[in-house]
């Protein structure tokens, strides 16, 4: 957890690497933002994670209990499953498979 240099909180998800791709998570601050927690997609996916580690990812997820609402589907390009994050947005985990 890092503060910004005004003191807001955020969480930083991403590599180490400076202008790297990442993710803020944001505490809620106010009445407002707090009444849309969990509304910001209108039930649509609220993102897509990639990973190379699919197969450990889901069994970490598995083990912290997480709501997995679509279970592992195998193509011969890619695997993917959907789970939902505390709020119950949808989060899509794919890993692309390398020839």
């Amino acid at each position: 957890m890092s503060r910004t240099d005004v003191g807001q909180r955020f969480l930083q998800i991403g590599t180490d690497e400076p202008n790297s791709a990442g993710l803020w998570f944001i505490k809620a601050d106010g009445k407002g933002q707090k009444d849309d927690v969990g509304k910001q997609t209108n039930g649509q996916p609220a993102m897509v994670i990639y990973t190379s580690s699919f197969d450990e990812l889901y069994q970490q997820i598995r083990c912290n209990n997480v709501i997995v609402n679509v279970v592992p589907v195998n193509t011969p390009d890619y695997k993917y499953f959907h789970c939902l994050d505390l709020y119950g947005n949808e989060i899509i985990v794919v890993e692309l498979k390398t020839s």
